[in-house]
């Protein structure tokens, strides 16, 4: 097999997983807009470090290799900030 229909066939595969991960992280973040709803009727803030920190730790677990620990934490911190940012968008126009 060639170096190309080997590379095509192992895109292939990495798309099903990007539809998976859009799958989940469009419902994270529709739960993470009820939990927005619920912080602002309760006038709760919604920045919580320790969550967060709970998360990465937990996730970080799972996680062997340093660089794939440091490139995983990144993508949740990613994944934190956005989630808060459509909290707050959710609050304003609520």
């Amino acid at each position: 097999m060639s170096y190309k229909k080997q590379i095509d066939e192992i895109r292939l595969e990495i798309n099903k997983y990007d539809d998976k991960i859009l799958i989940l992280l469009l419902e994270r973040f529709m739960l993470s807009r009820k939990i927005g709803k619920i912080k602002n009727k309760n006038n709760i803030p919604i920045n919580n470090a320790k969550r967060e920190q709970e998360i990465i730790n937990r996730i970080s677990e799972n996680v062997k290799n340093p660089i794939d620990a440091k490139a995983i934490k990144f993508i949740f911190k990613e994944i934190f900030n956005f989630s808060k940012k459509m909290q707050n968008t959710e609050n304003n126009i609520s």
